[in-house]
Parts: C-alpha cells; structure tokens; sequence
C-alpha cells in the first residue's frame, strides 16, 4: 500500500481570509507618500502580498518568497522611494504576513533549510521594523527593543509549532507505512500457509492416484479443494472487511479458516496428519496420551492450536515437496508448562533419488510461522544434514510473554 501525503484544499473562506486582513491595512498603505508614482507603488504591492499569501499552505515556499519579496520591496520604497510616513500599527496585518511566512515553510515546506531561512528573515523584519519607527534609545523605556524581541519571540513560537506538527504528522505517516508493511507481511503468510499445504498434498494425491489408479484419491483431491477454496474465500472476506489499515491483524486470529473452537483445531489437525498420510507420507507421532493429552488440550489457549496447526502443516509441505512424499516422519508433542514443543523430524527421505531435492523448504513459509511464534513470545527453529534429516522444532507458551507470564 502506498502512502502520500496529501494536502488538504484550501476552502475559499481559508484563502480569503488572509487577503481580507491584508486589504484592511490598504488605508494605512495608501495615505504613504505624496504623488501618483507612490500611489501606484503601494497599490501594486499591497495586492501582490494580499494574492500571495493565501497560499502559505499549498504551496509554502513560492507563497514564503512572495511574501518576503514583495516586503522587502515595500520597506526599500518606504524608505528610500518616498518621504512620507506610516503609523507603525498599521504594520499589523503585515505582521501575519510574516507569521504565515514563517509557518508554512516549517510545516509544510520541503526541504527543511528553507524554513529555517524564512525564520531568519522573520527576526530580521522584527528589528528591522522596530528600527524604523521607534526610536532605540527612547527614554520612555525603550519600547524599540521591547517590540522587536516580541516579535522574535512570536515568529519564533510559531516556527517551533509548525516543526512540531510537521514532525507529527511525520511519525504517524510513518506508523500507517509500518502498518501497512506489516498487514503485507500478514496477509502473505496466511495466504501461503493456508493454501501451499493443500496444493501441495493435492498434487501428491494427485500423482498417487495416477500411479496406483486409486479413485478413492480423486474424492480425497475434492475435500481438501474444497477446504482450500473456503479458506481462500475466508481471507477475501477478511480483506473486504477490513475498512482501515491495520484491520488485518485479524487474519492472525484462528477465525480465518473456519476454526472456531478448540476443538475445530484439534479436528482441523487430526484431518490435516490423515491427508497427508493418504498422500503417501509415513507419520510416526509421538504425543502425550490419556490424561497428560486432556491436561495439555485445556491448558493450551487455541491461538497456541492453531499455530501448531500451521507448523506442522507447513512442515509436512515441505517434506512432501523436497523430501518425497513417502518420508518417514516423527511428529513429537511435548508440554512442559508454561510452554509446549513441537518437534518434527524427518527419519529418511522418500520418493525417488530424482524428485530429492537438497533444499529443506526453509523458505516465506517457516520464516513467517516464525515471525507468527515470535510474536506469542516463542521461538522456531529448522535444520537439515543435507542427507535425510530434516528437523523442525517450535516452542510456544501457554500465555503471550513466556514463562513470566505464565508464571
């Protein structure tokens, strides 16, 4: 997904509202000097700046340099252009000229020099201003220099508040990226851990019936088809359902298969080893029986199910698909609170010398189950001899945090 940044347009009653404060000060402007070329001088200038500034937001930097050229212009004409005289208030509405000057650049403005190089220009109006119309070594208490440092101090709260609010919106721009990555990473790895496992036990069902002309295979193609259609059309109603970014964390949940209980978990498990063994596979399971097996079943939340449904389902595809698919396996399944063992070892390869392959399958598929038991507080591990052993071992915690929070 990506991200921009986009300006909000400025309602008309936004733009006007600056020109308005502007043209109030036109009196003031245009009682400045004497003859006809002043008049036309100020007139000019006073509408440049009242056009300008209305777009401190959009487009900071050019509405910055207009502002900033068209004052200094006004202040060199004032002063060397003609003879006459203003009252320092009517400066006022051009003092929120230079604020939206100083702000916009520092909020919106890129790169970031230029917001410090219209601040520098905001002090040096505050002194200069101050300078032309109040006298420094006043003795009434030298309201010169009291003017000018107000007005340092203001332009430069406002440059400190649009940096802020820049930085702001920056590091939540960021956040909806990191969402969005991580929603990428989510909906890939359940994408590749619902439907890899049934493709690949479909093609080994597939390939035994040919071989052996077993038509009870074609109704074992159909169940896990139809199984893997309902998890596909599952997470697309997660995806349709999600209205935000950030909604897909769902997708982690035991609810996009159709697992909604511990139970359905447990079934999903037991049918999942019986598909794999009707393809071909030679399962050895090693798993607590009697009452150790009810006692870890109570003690084990789904969400800590379900992940043991996605290693050794994603496991066992791998073993079928780079080991052979009459491999002899042994599944072990240990509890030892606050944590459960999974333990998956691949005793010999199967299959013909042809279809071996040296790679262990270590690829998205068990490096996102590991991003997925990480985030229990748990670890995954895997391993190959390049020979005929291949190991898969996870430990997962009863409760999110490890054994401190278990305990």
């Amino acid at each position: 997904m990506r991200v921009r940044s986009i300006r909000p347009r400025l309602d008309w009653d936004e733009k006007l509202l600056p020109a308005v404060v502007l043209l109030s000060a036109t009196p003031g402007v245009l009682s400045v000097g004497e003859g006809l070329l002043d008049l036309i001088v100020n007139v000019v200038l006073a509408v440049a700046l009242a056009a300008i500034v209305p777009f401190w937001r959009r487009a900071p930097r050019l509405s910055a340099a207009g502002v900033w050229g068209v004052l200094i212009v006004w202040l060199v004409w004032l002063n060397w252009g003609t003879g006459g005289e203003m009252d320092p208030w009517d400066l006022l509405p051009f003092g929120m000229a230079v604020a939206l000057a100083t702000y916009g650049p520092a909020r919106y403005g890129q790169p970031a020099w230029t917001s410090s190089f219209s601040l520098g220009l905001a002090l040096l109006w505050a002194g200069a201003t101050a300078l032309m119309w109040f006298n420094w070594t006043d003795l009434s208490g030298g309201t010169g220099i009291t003017i000018a440092l107000l007005q340092a101090v203001f332009y430069a709260a406002i440059f400190v508040m649009g940096q802020s609010q820049r930085i702001r919106e920056e590091q939540r721009l960021d956040q909806i990226r990191e969402m969005g990555r991580e929603d990428r990473q989510r909906l890939s790895r359940e994408v590749h851990d619902s439907l890899s496992r049934s493709l690949t036990v479909i093609n080994a069902q597939a390939t035994a019936g040919v071989a052996t002309g077993d038509p009870e295979a074609l109704t074992r193609i159909r169940d896990i088809s139809s199984t893997a259609l309902t998890e596909m059309r599952s997470l697309l109603a997660s995806l349709r359902n999600s209205e935000e970014v950030g909604e897909l964390s769902d997708l982690s949940d035991n609810g996009d298969i159709g697992l909604q209980s511990k139970e359905d978990i447990i079934t999903a498990i037991q049918d999942m080893v019986d598909g794999f063994a009707n393809a071909g596979l030679d399962l050895t399971p090693d798993v607590p029986q009697g009452g150790e097996r009810v006692r870890m079943m109570k003690m084990a939340p789904e969400e800590v199910h379900f992940t043991v449904y996605r290693i050794l389902g994603e496991a066992l595809t791998n073993v079928v698909r780079h080991q052979g698919q009459d491999s002899r396996v042994v599944v072990t399944v240990e509890h030892d609170v606050p944590q459960l063992r999974l333990h998956v070892r691949v005793e010999s390869w199967g299959g013909t010398p042809s279809r071996r392959t040296a790679s262990t399958g270590a690829g998205t598929g068990l490096a996102g189950l590991r991003e997925r038991v990480e985030e229990l507080g748990g670890d995954l591990d895997w391993s190959g001899d390049g020979a005929d052993h291949f190991i898969v071992d996870g430990r997962i915690p009863f409760v999110k945090g490890g054994e401190n929070a278990a305990e």
